[in-house]
């Protein structure tokens, strides 16, 4: 059986789990993950999410033997003013303490309609690799 789906969120969004703090072994994610900055509330420019295809944030976790088949991006329609910097990678988005290892990437991480505001390049930390950013 083959299943395709999508995922959508705002914060910490992965196609298998928002946060990791365990294992995650021999999962295999075949849908798109996509963060949406329109959800995001302007009170909230200093946070940074993370988007990944298994795990949006990883904080003492790991993730073994995994396969990211995904389409992550990041989309924007609302405003270029927010000065955010998601965290964006085919694996984990953001990896704060966890461990990741064995892993295939076969996806495809884009910044969708991420720019440069004012200076600040909001697509600093989307990386079409295992991690975003860690």
């Amino acid at each position: 059986m083959h299943e395709q789906g999508a995922i959508y969120g705002r914060a910490n969004t992965g196609g298998i789990a928002g946060l990791n703090a365990g294992i995650i072994t021999y999962c295999n994610n075949n849908g798109v993950v996509e963060f949406n900055m329109d959800l995001i509330r302007f009170e909230d420019d200093d946070f940074n999410p993370g988007t990944g295809g298994i795990a949006g944030l990883q904080e003492g976790g790991e993730i073994y033997n995994c396969v990211s088949n995904s389409v992550i991006w990041c989309s924007n329609d609302a405003t270029g003013s927010i000065e955010l910097q998601p965290c964006i990678g085919q694996i984990v988005g953001l990896n704060e303490t966890g461990i990741c290892g064995g892993n295939i990437l076969y996806g495809y991480v884009s910044k969708g309609s991420l720019t440069t505001v004012a200076g600040h390049n909001q697509a600093l930390y989307v990386k079409n690799g295992e991690i975003g950013r860690g």
